[in-house]
């Protein structure tokens, strides 16, 4: 399957793609199962309706309270759906871990801090994907790229996605965002420019690292969530949400 093939097109946002198609254990992700995205905060009525269109049937957001302040996703609340969950991936009152994030100088360290500070709101991310009604499920942060980017990872993991698949989904990002990149850069100095780039652009050796962390400290995705409170069952159904059936 095509980068292009994989891409929706949701009226008022720019980073969005299935995750069906990829070789997994026993056959290959489902295109039903889950879907990326940016911050649907962003979506236009028409953008909306394709969203439903798509057979959404949960929203899992991820951003912090604060940024829902900020701007209200559009599902919250709605009688028509999907199922609005908001399940922060960072624990804002961890005033130590967000420290330790903000200290790291790449993402890849930022992202192994924030698998080993907070591995009790993923597997609640999880448990709410396991739980999910059937249909596709939606996970969305504010650009799409590192909390769900890890997110999407450690679900790609968990059903045998092998790790250059994982990668070439990761840096797909930087693609979709490429206009909004570029207006960012215009407004630094040349001298930020470089570490602006080490924080927010998506290399392959950021979420490398994330996995090479999971499969060395933790003997990978499936013990990591395990460790982290999800039971087999939970597994088990997350293992059929995510692979198309025979």
């Amino acid at each position: 399957m095509t980068v292009h093939e994989r891409q929706l097109l949701w009226a008022g946002c720019a980073n969005v793609r299935h995750l069906g198609g990829f070789p997994a254990r026993g056959g290959q992700t489902h295109a039903l199962g889950l879907i990326r995205a940016d911050n649907l905060s962003r979506l236009t009525l028409e953008g909306q309706a394709a969203v439903r269109a798509c057979g959404v049937s949960a929203v899992l957001d991820l951003r912090s309270a604060y940024e829902l302040e900020l701007e209200r996703n559009p599902f919250h609340d709605t009688i028509e759906g999907p199922l609005y969950l908001h399940r922060p991936l960072m624990d804002q009152a961890d005033r130590e871990g967000m420290q330790q994030i903000e200290a790291r100088p790449d993402l890849g360290a930022m992202y192994v801090v924030i698998l080993e500070r907070f591995p009790h709101t993923i597997a609640a991310i999880f448990q709410s994907l396991s739980d999910a009604p059937e249909g596709a499920v939606v996970v969305h942060c504010h650009v799409g790229k590192d909390r769900t980017g890890l997110v999407i990872a450690l679900a790609l993991a968990l059903v045998g996605v092998n790790k250059a698949h994982i990668v070439q989904d990761y840096v797909l990002s930087d693609l979709y965002l490429a206009s909004l990149y570029a207006e960012i850069m215009e407004k630094l100095s040349p001298e930020r420019r470089e570490a602006w780039r080490q924080r927010e652009v998506s290399r392959p050796e950021a979420i490398e690292a994330a996995l090479h962390h999971l499969h060395e400290r933790h003997g990978g995705a499936n013990a990591y969530l395990r460790a982290a409170g999800l039971s087999e069952a939970t597994l088990e159904r997350l293992e059929r949400r995510l692979l198309a059936p025979f």
